[in-house]
């Protein structure tokens, strides 16, 4: 058991903190209370510090990217010592004024932020799914506002797939979350970044933001930019069980049937917005489509918050690929 600086004991505490700064989205810095905040406490910034000083892989947990509010680095680097740190965030494009971080420029923003937590809170998901007794609910889960359940509910898929005869390309999710069930389409959680990324590789963008108040008219945006565009949006199962929105708890997969899709489309390309989307196509999808439809099938990152780590920017780099 560790105790922290406000006499708090937490054997969780500081694999809470690891967790938040390796969801700091590269060429951004931190500061400490932000860190602190986001394991439950904003003052615990001495602890913040402590336990990066104590990091034991800084190439899994970049601790360089945690600066003090003023954007100063830590005169005492844990790694590699006086000097490091500034080399570190200025290879990733991080920029310095007067000796200090360009905070203005490089801080994150209250939407990393919000990114940064909801990403936390995907990660307490999966570390619920591990057994343990119930009354021992680690400390730190209770600091966190929100929780996914869990338990795994059985989902079948509510949503029809986007396309018509002139789609060229697909992009496949996993299963809808509960936020993208509750407005009727994909992508449709507060922080999902996937209706900023896409319009902007068309050089496009769309005019209601996830969670407009007109939520028929923000669906028919964005229906009207894919089929506009000749892209197809579906998700690779059909059913299974699932712990909320966490991807990694999903058991009992079953695929949808793309037959249909194939035969009737232009489609030659696929895209998986995700990891685990594409070892699902991979395990379920692969063997049966890719050779008789002549299919190109391309892994991109997760435009999820639970993917905070990749920058707005990066993200369109990578998604960019879809209008080659």
């Amino acid at each position: 058991m560790q105790k922290n600086s406000d006499g708090l004991t937490s054997p969780s505490l500081p694999q809470t903190i690891y967790a938040a700064v390796r969801l700091i989205p590269k060429g951004k810095v931190a500061s400490y209370s932000q860190i602190a905040a986001l394991a439950g406490n904003k003052n615990l910034r001495r602890y913040v510090g402590n336990a990066l000083h104590k990091n034991p892989s800084n190439s899994f947990t970049p601790c360089h990217r945690v600066v003090n509010a003023q954007g100063f680095c830590s005169g005492s680097f844990a790694f590699g010592g006086s000097g490091v740190q500034r080399q570190k965030l200025e290879a990733e494009g991080v920029e310095f004024l007067n000796g200090h971080v360009d905070m203005e420029k490089f801080a994150i923003t209250q939407d990393d932020f919000e990114m940064m937590r909801a990403g936390l809170q995907e990660e307490i998901a999966r570390s619920a799914q591990r057994q343990r007794p119930k009354d021992a609910v680690k400390p730190f889960e209770k600091t966190i506002t929100v929780l996914h359940p869990t338990t795994r509910t059985a989902m079948k898929h509510p949503l029809e797939p986007v396309w018509n005869e002139q789609s060229c390309v697909l992009i496949l999710g996993t299963m809808p979350s509960p936020k993208s069930r509750e407005a009727g389409f994909y992508y449709m959680h507060p922080q999902n970044r996937f209706w900023r990324v896409l319009p902007q590789v068309f050089g496009e963008q769309l005019s209601r933001a996830n969670g407009d108040s007109d939520r028929e008219a923000a669906v028919k945006e964005r229906r009207d930019f894919l089929l506009r565009h000749k892209i197809a949006l579906w998700d690779v199962l059909f059913s299974c069980d699932i712990q909320g929105a966490a991807d990694a708890s999903i058991k009992n997969a079953v695929p949808n049937d793309f037959h249909k899709i194939f035969d009737r489309s232009k489609i030659k390309r696929v895209f998986c917005a995700g990891k685990t989307a594409f070892s699902l196509w991979n395990k379920f999808c692969a063997a049966q489509y890719e050779e008789r439809y002549h299919l190109t099938v391309e892994c991109l990152p997760s435009p999820s918050p639970a993917n905070a780590s990749w920058s707005l920017a990066h993200l369109a780099q990578e998604y960019a690929r879809i209008a080659e």
